[in-house]
């Protein structure tokens, strides 16, 4: 990367275009745009008939003992992607752990779940159901399609009036305060592992003793409390915020996360202002088509009484 986009440069890049297109070019450094295309996924060839299949068991609840979750009902595709509580309701109706991260774009990811115990999206489709290794592959088919392109891709793409001049400003203190850090790339984060409180711990409230986070996963000390790094994009629409889904507020999410990870402070006009980048990141969800699923018949496992609704 040449040089870090400053404030200054950015009102000077305004009325030069030379600077403007620097300006672009250190962003993809740090950044890159959603592919324009389903992007491909390693050992999995992805095929219409695959992708449709996808879709079928993505909203089948039948894949739950209880026939009533489906994989919708935690990444529920009206609602960002996510269920908008703080911790998601599963098999036996029991409250889970952490919250639950957005699908959206989840094909990006380096890793998936907060802890990165899942190595891509045929892996996470399969721990909550236990499904078979073709039936995984076909939902993350699926799940790859859900790209949602936003402002921030066409201006890096080009587009010179995708981000208007308040917009390029917002990116400018993004990365001068250091977000940029861990929250980069083509999902603006999604990848790599991080302390939460790298330099002042939240309270218990956010960060519960309880979950080690990564340390689950690889038992080394050092990885206590640490957890893969929030993709940004659609982070508008998808609160609560965190793993412990504590945080309703956005701004006050920003403000935790750069005195934690940062040591810094921001006023509440430098908060408004990273919001607003943020909402650069936010784009449309692909239309989706709610499938008919297959009719039940006489062999169709029956559900299981005792983690129906009243009964537990």
């Amino acid at each position: 990367m040449r040089h870090i986009i400053s404030t200054l440069m950015i009102s000077t890049a305004l009325a030069a275009p030379a600077l403007a297109d620097d300006m672009r070019d250190d962003a993809l450094d740090l950044f890159k745009a959603l592919p324009s295309t389903v992007p491909a996924v390693a050992g999995n060839p992805i095929t219409p008939t695959k992708i449709e299949l996808g879709k079928m068991l993505f909203f089948d609840p039948r894949l739950s003992a209880s026939g009533v979750f489906s994989c919708n009902s935690c990444h529920n595709l009206t609602t960002g992607g996510d269920d908008n509580l703080e911790t998601s309701i599963g098999h036996g109706w029991q409250k889970g752990p952490r919250n639950s991260p957005t699908v959206l774009n989840a094909v990006l990811n380096e890793a998936q779940f907060w802890d990165g115990r899942a190595a891509d999206l045929a892996d996470q489709a399969k721990g909550p159901i236990q499904a078979g290794v073709e039936m995984a592959k076909a939902i993350e088919a699926f799940e790859a399609t859900l790209l949602t392109p936003a402002p921030f891709d066409a201006w890096l793409n080009g587009d010179d009036a995708a981000l208007d001049a308040e917009q390029l400003a917002d990116l400018g203190l993004f990365i001068d305060k250091g977000c940029v850090s861990c929250h980069s790339g083509v999902n603006v984060g999604g990848h790599g592992y991080y302390p939460f409180g790298l330099i002042e711990k939240p309270g218990g409230d956010i960060l519960p003793e309880g979950d080690k986070g990564r340390f689950a996963v690889t038992e080394t000390a050092d990885d206590e409390y640490v957890f893969r790094a929030s993709p940004l994009r659609n982070i508008t629409e998808t609160a609560p915020d965190f793993h412990s889904g504590k945080v309703w507020d956005l701004k006050v999410a920003v403000q935790i996360m750069v005195e934690s990870q940062l040591g810094e402070e921001l006023s509440d006009t430098e908060t408004g202002q990273i919001v607003a980048f943020l909402g650069s990141l936010t784009g449309p969800v692909p239309a989706v088509t709610v499938p008919s699923l297959p009719a039940e018949t006489a062999t169709t496992p029956r559900p299981s009484e005792h983690i129906l609704p009243g009964t537990c």
